[in-house]
């Protein structure tokens, strides 16, 4: 029996009725200069999970509403190489980390910046000037 609650997965799920949470691709290693598509990038998830405080050793006896120090990271994907002039090498990736309150807090500030900057969008070479 596993002690991590999770959280429903970012990006592909395995449940069709779940809704969706965003897109999560893989990253084409090897082609830096390439603009991520969905003919080279795969569909791959991310996934957060949680401790509740009853398993945490000497709290066995908790509600539930408070939770453990760690917080799970996992990204279900695909590692590949690619190459404009070869066929990419897929091959299924799994990869999760654990962090501290510390390393959750410099995320969620990366992520926050990133949000509140402007975006701009791909267009077709049709409209540019």
């Amino acid at each position: 029996m596993s002690i991590w609650c999770p959280y429903n997965d970012i990006g592909n799920t395995e449940w069709a009725d779940e809704p969706s949470r965003g897109v999560v691709r893989s990253y084409a290693v090897g082609w830096e200069n390439h603009y991520p598509d969905d003919k080279v990038e795969q569909l791959s998830s991310l996934g957060a999970a949680s401790i509740p405080d009853y398993c945490v050793p000497g709290h066995r006896d908790e509600t539930g509403s408070a939770l453990g120090p760690w917080l799970r990271l996992s990204v279900d994907g695909w590692d590949h190489l690619h190459h404009p002039n070869m066929k990419a090498a897929l091959h299924r990736a799994s990869l999760t980390v654990v962090l501290d309150e510390e390393a959750v807090t410099s995320l969620v500030a990366d992520l926050t910046a990133w949000l509140a900057r402007p975006k701009v969008h791909p267009t077709s070479e049709s409209q540019q000037p």
